[in-house]
């Protein structure tokens, strides 16, 4: 099932460059708007979004040092990306740690790069965990 931190490699043998993704929105809170980004290596002539820059081993696919790159996030649903996984089209690899998963998801949110209907999908989880966690605390009396 698809859940938030999980990351993904391209499976496609057509693509030059495989890149990871990563779920950066919680699919058990809006399985119908989750953002996934893709991780590029930050390379000399390549415009490089400065939001989240990851050290090289931020993660076990990532050799340098790379940028999360939030102009190529795209939104799918959890079962679209069900689909992809059981269709071969995406690998699974570890899932990013609690660190990274933060910096990845605040990222979004300063990125210059990244669509408003991105950062809005984030905002609306945010607002979401924030009515839960206030409605599941006790009264003092």
């Amino acid at each position: 099932m698809a859940h938030l931190g999980q990351a993904l490699y391209d499976a496609d043998p057509k693509l030059l460059r495989p890149h990871l993704w990563i779920v950066i929105t919680d699919p058990a809170v809006n399985p119908q708007s989750v953002v996934m980004v893709s991780i590029s290596s930050v390379r000399r002539g390549r415009t490089v979004d400065k939001a989240c820059i990851l050290c090289a081993q931020a993660h076990e696919q990532i050799r340098h040092e790379s940028f999360a790159s939030y102009a190529r996030a795209q939104v799918f649903t959890a079962e679209q990306i069900d689909s992809m996984i059981s269709k071969g089209l995406y690998s699974t690899r570890t899932d990013v740690n609690e660190y990274w998963l933060n910096e990845l998801r605040e990222g979004l949110l300063r990125s210059q790069h990244a669509l408003n209907k991105h950062k809005e999908i984030l905002r609306e989880e945010q607002r979401r965990r924030l009515e839960d966690d206030s409605s599941n605390e006790e009264l003092p009396f």
